[in-house]
Parts: C-alpha cells; structure tokens; sequence
C-alpha cells in the first residue's frame, strides 16, 4: 500500500531510508525497489530466521492485520506497543485478521501522553 501511496505522490508516504524495509508480496518480486528496501516472497519462518541471524536488535513491524496474524501465527512477535487513540470511530481496520486465537499477553509498560493518547508495551506470553 505504501508503495500505491508513493506512486499517488502522496507526501511523507515514503521508506524511511535510514533503516532496512522490508516488503512482503505474494506475487513476483519486482526488479527494482526503493532505496532501503528489500521484496519478501519467502516463508515468515524463514525470513524471521534470517533476519535474527543479522546484527541489530528490534524489529518495527508495521502492516495490515493479514500480516501481523500470520507472523502470530508463526510465533514471530514477541512484543507489540500500541497506542489508545481517545476517539471513537464506529468502525476501521482490526489489529489482526479474525481466526480462532487467544494471545495471551503480559503488560511491559503503560504511558499516558498530555493530550490523552496511551501507549500500551505488552509481551507475547509464548
């Protein structure tokens, strides 16, 4: 989608060019991308494998409930820091697509900002 929005010349809609991106596709990887950007095709297992296999330390996972469910599903995420948002909408986009699952989670850190946005840190209990 970002890279939709990129094409659209949506402003600040592009990679941040001082960390690795990573984009997950289910089609052909295109033969050219973005500065800072690699195409994922392969398995989450294997790309979680390789990539903790590198040097650094978090991964920012940002996406589409489809691909946060299948990392889950994988026991791929060991964290997730979200953020309350004082407003309600009546509808929007779910944090992970529906299946039959329990995730059971173990409350890091709690952070209350001035104009009434908390931020939630919880552990995946694996």
């Amino acid at each position: 989608m970002a890279l939709d929005f990129q094409k659209k010349g949506v402003s600040r809609s592009a990679f941040d060019t001082k960390v690795k991106n990573y984009v997950f596709t289910r089609g052909p990887l295109p033969s050219a991308a973005p500065a800072g950007t690699e195409f994922v095709n392969e398995s989450i297992t294997a790309f979680t494998k390789r990539l903790r296999e590198q040097k650094g330390k978090d991964i920012w996972m940002m996406g589409g409930a489809g691909i946060i469910a299948s990392f889950l599903d994988a026991g791929e995420i060991d964290e997730f820091m979200i953020h309350v948002i004082p407003t309600f909408i009546g509808e929007g986009i779910p944090l992970m697509s529906a299946a039959h699952r329990t995730v059971s989670l173990k409350l890091i850190s709690c952070k209350k900002f001035p104009d009434g946005v908390v931020k939630l840190h919880y552990a995946v209990r694996k």
